[in-house]
């Protein structure tokens, strides 16, 4: 593990440097295969405001057949929900559980959880509900949930690891 720094080339000797980001950093983009939702994929893509849930469908195939490589194939996205910080917040990291129900981020305040449900209406329709955290967590540089989607762990910014143990959906 590293940590980048940066300094001022203009005043090199009379700043200490600035404390960029932690290092390794977890990828922006993260694809869950077949989910509760009747084998649907997600991808869950983060931007420095919002994060947009996609569901991926492949043209021709099933669902095993999305991917790079020799056994990928072409697929098809549709937004199936978008998250959007508070305004003046940058999303520093984020997730998505295998189960494809839950997905948290945290911004430069504190970690945010959400539940993504398909509404009864509709095959189609989803709605996404914010899941209560405990107050006193800090914001995060890491996020994961547990392969069983039940725990959200969380690498703080006071260098803690804390483990929700209280998501259970099922």
């Amino acid at each position: 593990d590293t940590k980048l720094f940066a300094y001022s080339v203009k005043e090199f000797t009379k700043f200490s440097p600035h404390d960029i980001c932690p290092a390794p950093q977890r990828v922006q983009i993260q694809l869950v295969q077949d989910t509760v939702f009747n084998q649907t994929s997600f991808l869950l893509v983060q931007a420095s405001e919002w994060l947009d849930i996609l569901s991926v469908r492949p043209k021709n195939g099933t669902v095993s057949d999305i991917g790079f490589g020799p056994s990928g194939g072409p697929a098809t996205t549709d937004l199936v929900a978008r998250v959007k910080c508070r305004a003046s917040r940058k999303i520093i990291c984020s997730t998505i559980a295998f189960s494809g129900s839950l997905f948290a981020y945290s911004d430069h305040v504190k970690p945010s959880l959400f539940e993504l449900k398909r509404t009864k209406s509709g095959n189609q329709a989803w709605t996404v509900s914010k899941r209560q955290l405990p107050l006193d967590l800090p914001y995060a540089h890491s996020l994961a949930f547990s392969s069983d989607s039940s725990r959200l762990m969380i690498a703080g910014n006071d260098r803690k690891i804390y483990v929700s143990c209280d998501i259970f959906l099922f």
